[in-house]
């Protein structure tokens, strides 16, 4: 575990146990089971969504190269905000918003699968 991500843990404890977990090459950022952020390179990226895209302006957007040599911009994830990184209050209202932007784009719930089964017919003998 990085030291940015056991910083993380302890300053956002007002907002609950905080999980870690892999995430491409990193650390995934979790509260009440919704990633709501990682650390890729000791660098954290929260998720945004329209609602807070405002709060994140002028933050850049998380990008990956390609092996193919393109890179890739994804961006419903923002650097977290330099200044936030130093104090306590601004990281927990950053990594707050980031986490109702992630519970708002939470894919919903998918309706367990019915169960196929073979349609059985009887026949009834006179």
């Amino acid at each position: 575990m990085s030291g940015l991500v056991t910083y993380l843990q302890d300053a956002l404890a007002p907002l609950g146990p905080v999980q870690d977990r892999r995430f491409f090459g990193g650390r995934g950022l979790a509260l009440d089971g919704v990633l709501f952020g990682f650390v890729i390179d000791e660098r954290l990226w929260l998720r945004v969504d329209a609602q807070v895209a405002a709060a994140f302006d002028g933050c850049e957007p998380f990008s990956y190269g390609r092996g193919d040599g393109r890179t890739v911009v994804v961006a419903s994830y923002r650097a977290a905000p330099e200044a936030a990184l130093d104090d306590p209050h601004a990281l927990l209202e950053c990594c707050r918003l980031a986490w109702g932007a992630a519970q708002r784009t939470r894919p919903g719930k998918r309706p367990a699968a019915k169960k196929r089964t073979a349609a059985r017919t009887r026949v009834k003998q006179a």
